[in-house]
């Protein structure tokens, strides 16, 4: 009956192609949050959607809008880091592809950065992603009712763009999103420029959001070979910075902006004795 089929929808989700997940995100972008469009918040789980990879499942659960706000209230560290540092430098997954990218920029800037990460040692100085997200309660119910009210306008861009999707992975990646976009915006109104491994996951699209709409410079780097369609493109930060020609090539190929790609070479290698001793 229909009732039968409202929670087939309400609990399932499908496989859609890149094209489909490209115009979904741009129809997205349509919506905004405080100024920031909200597309790029989705990038992650469309890309998870794309595959069809059972992360997805994830967020297919009645009880991770409770925990979300249990976990908000809890957290009350985000604000103790020296306010003097101005880059901020993040990685989201401990493979050395994504964090040996970051981390060689220590160096770099050791006066100055503040580093995000899964696994971090807690200083004034570094930020884990545990303590994501970070809100009272008033703010948390005050996000839970903007999901709400903008939902049915979501969900509308889903179905027009064919995109099936359970509702409750929508709302639930959508308001996880949110908290995680208004946690940082909290703190990173100091900030100059912020880089990360990649703009397109769950708590760097946020952060990489956040900035753009301050007025604070942003930078992706490049962690592996890029997929197209969907994966890489479209690029949330100003500028993505590659490693070579190659990789330059294939994000024209992209269609992004030829003004917003930058040459600078693989940390990873960089930073390994052998290519010193080598160079």
């Amino acid at each position: 009956g229909k009732s039968g089929i409202r929670i087939k929808y309400l609990m399932k989700s499908e496989a859609a192609s890149p094209e489909k997940l490209l115009n979904l995100e741009k129809d997205l972008n349509k919506i905004s949050y405080k100024k920031t469009p909200i597309g790029g918040l989705f990038s992650r789980m469309l890309l998870i959607l794309n595959r069809y990879d059972h992360r997805i499942n994830d967020l297919n659960n009645f009880y991770a809008i409770p925990l979300v706000i249990l976990k908000s209230i809890k957290n009350k560290r985000l604000i103790n880091f020296d306010k003097k540092r101005n880059i901020l430098l993040g990685y989201s997954n401990n493979r050395i592809n994504f964090k040996e990218l970051i981390v060689p920029l220590i160096n770099e800037f050791p006066d100055n950065y503040i580093l995000y990460g899964p696994v971090v040692e807690k200083d004034n100085n570094t930020i884990s992603l545990d303590d994501f997200p970070n809100l009272n309660l008033l703010q948390c119910l005050k996000i839970l009712w903007f999901s709400f009210l903008k939902f049915p306008q979501i969900s509308k861009k889903f179905r027009e763009n064919k995109v099936f999707c359970s509702n409750l992975v929508i709302f639930n990646n959508f308001f996880t999103q949110l908290t995680r976009l208004e946690s940082i915006n909290l703190i990173i109104k100091n900030f100059k420029i912020v880089i990360v491994d990649s703009d397109r996951n769950y708590m760097n699209a946020s952060i990489v959001l956040a900035a753009n709409t301050m007025g604070i410079k942003t930078v992706t780097l490049v962690h592996g070979m890029m997929n197209p369609v969907y994966g890489y493109n479209p690029i949330l930060a100003n500028e993505v910075w590659c490693w070579g020609e190659f990789d330059k090539n294939l994000l024209l190929d992209l269609e992004v902006a030829p003004s917003k790609i930058k040459v600078v070479g693989n940390p990873i290698i960089q930073n390994d004795s052998t290519y010193k001793l080598n160079k």
